[in-house]
């Protein structure tokens, strides 16, 4: 997925769409103007390509348990936290990056935040506060936080095969979109704000 989104590639992207399911035109020119933001440097995207690599290394049970006893598969991001503060030579992957790179990504899986649960409106203001204070509202931590949740979303049903994106479709994107708009906007808001704006926004869509 990163590499169709970075490389602006819309067809690759929405091949396995069809009809209304397709995400528009309209949307994917959002979605490149907001990476563009996010992917300004080659080194951004090897961090993320990297990130993408190792994130689920501890849902892989024999992993987790010998290198992160104690852990389980429910915490697999606080695992690998676990593995890259006390073992990291054993994610080379991550050990070649710099480290503002690697603080990067021990930050992002730092935040416990379910961001699916958060889009249905089951995480209350306090969640969000966690995540500006983890992030501290910064552009390279929150932007990478927000990054990885997009392209992680993207790969979604990413088993059904790799001929495009067969979650992030555009009634996914339109759902999707409010909860990464009310995450972005933790660089200039108090987390209350901007989760008052976000149920405000969804009760009115609600009701549309």
């Amino acid at each position: 997925a990163i590499f169709w989104l970075v490389s602006a590639n819309y067809s690759a992207f929405t091949k396995c769409q069809a009809g209304k399911q397709q995400l528009t035109r309209q949307s994917w020119g959002w979605i490149q103007e907001w990476i563009l933001k996010k992917t300004d440097t080659d080194e951004k995207v090897d961090a993320m390509l990297a990130f993408m690599a190792i994130h689920a290394l501890c849902k892989i049970k024999e992993f987790r348990e010998e290198l992160a006893p104690g852990f389980s598969k429910h915490s697999h991001d606080r695992a690998l936290l676990h593995i890259l503060d006390t073992n990291a030579e054993v994610v080379p992957t991550y050990l070649r990056l710099s480290e503002k790179y690697q603080k990067l990504i021990r930050d992002s899986l730092s935040v416990e935040f379910e961001f699916s649960q958060f889009l249905q409106a089951e995480n209350v203001a306090a969640n969000l506060l966690v995540v500006k204070d983890k992030l501290g509202g910064h552009e390279d931590s929150l932007g990478f936080f927000c990054f990885r949740i997009f392209v992680q979303m993207c790969g979604k049903r990413g088993d059904k095969g790799l001929n495009g994106s067969f979650f992030m479709t555009e009634p996914e994107f339109q759902r999707f979109k409010p909860g990464l708009d009310a995450l972005e906007q933790l660089r200039t808001q108090e987390a209350g704000a901007a989760y008052n704006s976000f149920i405000r926004l969804q009760g009115s869509r609600a009701l549309a």
